[in-house]
């Protein structure tokens, strides 16, 4: 769990918002039964915390749903939480305090990261577990892929009355608008694809009927040498000739 800008406040009122919250979540049913029987590890992170419950899935949820009833009824702060289940190891720190790592809690964390104020955001494997139980099916609502900064993340939306936030997260909403817009240039690269192909046919087509009836040769006027019909004799051309083949004896009519 984050507290949404937490960082803007005077430091005094950030570490009052912190210590205030961290008794909020000591005072969880859900925290208190899984401390008793040594199946919770609480990690501090600046201005929040990581939670890693080890009894069952549902603790973890229904204990964010317990502090975001806390914070609401004091309007102590805007936080958001995320919810993963998923491997984790654990070990001692430099203090030796016990303390957790791996890829349960990272990706814990980037599904907070796509939250605004007010979200409890379930990961894809928290949200296939629960949504199909009869008493979380109305309350768990698909949101869709939000990129984070180690690739894509699938998310849902708890919401369980006036306890979470029913609106669509800023980061979905930018993929959503990103993805249309991929859609819409997919879209025109293949109507472009298609006149193309198009053209190109119609390009071919005409080359091809060029090719089927080729062009006549520019006109062009030969003038033979006439045979002198004429009852004198007397009518043949005087000037000099120059022979094309063996046209000499064509007769023309004029």
């Amino acid at each position: 769990m984050d507290i949404v800008g937490c960082s803007k406040l005077p430091s005094d009122e950030q570490r009052r918002i912190v210590r205030r919250l961290r008794d909020l979540v000591r005072a969880s049913e859900e925290f208190e039964r899984a401390r008793q029987n040594d199946q919770v590890i609480s990690l501090p992170t600046g201005d929040g915390m990581a939670l890693a419950f080890f009894n069952r899935l549902e603790a973890a949820v229904l204990c964010a749903i317990e502090v975001g009833k806390a914070i609401q009824a004091e309007g102590l702060c805007k936080i958001r939480m995320g919810i993963n289940t998923g491997p984790v190891f654990v070990m001692n720190d430099i203090n030796g305090t016990r303390n957790v790592s791996g890829a349960g809690i990272n990706r814990a964390e980037r599904v907070m990261s796509c939250g605004d104020d007010g979200h409890i955001l379930l990961a894809d494997n928290v949200a296939e577990s629960l949504r199909h139980l009869s008493w979380w099916s109305g309350k768990i609502h698909q949101v869709g892929e939000c990129q984070v900064k180690d690739g894509w993340v699938r998310v849902w939306s708890l919401v369980d009355g006036p306890i979470g936030n029913p609106g669509v997260p800023k980061k979905a909403r930018r993929n959503i608008r990103r993805r249309r817009i991929m859609l819409a240039l997919d879209a025109a690269v293949l109507v472009i694809a298609i006149s193309t192909a198009a053209s190109g046919g119609a390009f071919w087509l005409m080359r091809k009927g060029t090719d089927s009836h080729p062009a006549a040769d520019p006109p062009s006027i030969a003038v033979l040498r006439f045979k002198d019909e004429s009852p004198e004799h007397n009518q043949a051309f005087r000037g000099s000739w120059r022979r094309l083949g063996s046209l000499d004896d064509v007769t023309c009519v004029l």
